[in-house]
């Protein structure tokens, strides 16, 4: 997203695609199936169902309470310049954000909860000179974001920082990058690490007051849509009249719901179903 471009802006470009009344379901109540139904909500769309597995909203945003202290278990931190869209939710739902002076992260055993906290120093100083070197052949290209980069910086993250005179990752880069949501960063082209580290350094990092799940529910509160918690899809099938859905409640009892329309969010297992790619003319035998 273009930062300079409101969120209502775009929005005031976009006109629905089917009729408002549309019966829509929505799997998963976490940032993706929630970024989902606000816009859909945006649009003027009606009928929309939102269906969770569990009893709250966020995924992968979860937080927890231990001893009084909200800790975020899956998203974390923002940084100013690189979550507009978070921050334009934050405002309308009214959600408190709070700055983190220092980078304060604590890793929790899982077998007997104990707590140790990691407050890490500012190393971002050890990738300035290959963030900037980055950007200015990024200019080049024409492209926005990550895209400028895709093509430089496309090896994996640790063997791109090998090739570039650095052993390993600060640990406030590695962290962050985790703590705001995207993956670990030994799995990630480095485009995409580094698109984080630039905008990282544009701003102040911030957390919300509360933990990032108070948020999503929040979120869910404003939305005109209807929300099915402790609901399980254990099966979706599609013909000429919509979309059927075999759902299983905490009860274990599965009744049969019906839409036109379905957006899956998150993680969702195909057990039998096909996947429609078009060919890529990269392969050899399509050469020949």
């Amino acid at each position: 997203m273009d930062p300079s471009v409101s969120v209502d802006d775009l929005f005031s470009r976009l006109h629905p695609c089917f009729p408002v009344q549309t019966r829509i379901a929505i799997v998963g109540a976490g940032p993706s199936g929630l970024s989902a139904a606000y816009a859909l909500s945006r649009l003027g769309y009606c009928n929309v169902t939102v269906l969770e597995k569990y009893q709250s909203a966020g995924g992968m945003c979860e937080s927890v309470d231990i001893d009084g202290r909200i800790y975020d278990l899956g998203g974390q931190v923002l940084a100013a310049n690189s979550a507009p869209t978070i921050f334009h939710l934050a405002k309308e739902t009214g959600a408190e954000l709070e700055d983190l002076d220092k980078d304060i992260f604590a890793l929790i055993d899982s077998r007997g909860g104990t707590i140790r906290d990691m407050k890490l120093v500012d190393d971002y100083v050890s990738m300035i000179s290959l963030t900037l070197k980055l950007q200015d052949e990024a200019k080049e290209t024409g492209h926005l974001g990550v895209h400028g980069v895709s093509k430089i910086a496309s090896d994996l993250s640790p063997a791109f920082l090998r090739n570039h005179g650095l052993k390993s990752f600060p640990k406030s880069v590695s962290y962050g990058f985790t703590a705001s949501g995207y993956g670990f960063v030994e799995d990630m082209p480095y485009a995409y690490v580094h698109e984080f580290t630039r905008t990282s350094m544009a701003g102040k990092i911030q957390r919300f007051r509360g933990g990032y799940m108070g948020f999503w529910q929040k979120l869910c509160e404003r939305l005109p849509v209807e929300f099915c918690w402790n609901t399980e899809v254990i099966s979706v099938r599609r013909n000429s009249d919509g979309i059927i859905l075999n759902v299983k409640d905490e009860n274990e009892i599965v009744q049969v719901m019906e839409f036109d329309q379905i957006i899956i969010s998150g993680a969702f297992p195909f057990k039998s179903g096909k996947i429609y790619r078009s060919p890529s003319t990269n392969l050899p035998g399509l050469l020949n």
